[in-house]
């Protein structure tokens, strides 16, 4: 197994992702993030993703947005509120902890990854952190 350019930028999308996670753990410490001052929640969502240089999107168990450093791009509809439906089916029918999806809005090819946030309480998920690389 050769490891080809995209492997090795793969790996840095999923090793970004997972440090994300990690930070969102600690923040929400054991809170559902619907019942987190939500003003609290973007300021760390922001500040996260500019500490990654990247776009950062939270949404809730049930796959709608909760949380995002670009609310533009769901202000103006060129991205629906709503998880891609083969990320919500990946992480939460197939347990998947994380997942790399091929995504497009329009001509713009890009990947996403995808990974449950887990509570540290028990075993749910208390929501997908979604990370686009462009």
């Amino acid at each position: 197994m050769g490891g080809s350019y995209q492997d090795d930028l793969n790996r840095q999308y999923i090793e970004k992702a997972r440090l994300i996670r990690s930070n969102l753990g600690v923040f929400f410490n054991n809170q559902n993030p619907a019942s987190v001052d939500r003003d609290l929640l973007n300021e760390e969502i922001n500040s996260l993703a500019n500490t990654i240089a990247s776009d950062i999107h939270l949404f809730t168990p049930d796959g709608y947005l909760e949380s995002t450093n670009r609310p533009n791009i769901f202000d103006k509809k060129i991205l629906a509120p709503w998880i891609n439906p083969a990320a919500m089916s990946g992480i939460m029918e197939q347990n998947q902890i994380q997942l790399l999806v091929n995504e497009r809005i329009g001509k713009l090819r890009y990947q996403t990854v995808y990974l449950a946030v887990p509570s540290q309480v028990d075993q749910s998920n208390i929501g997908i952190l979604a990370i686009p690389f462009f």
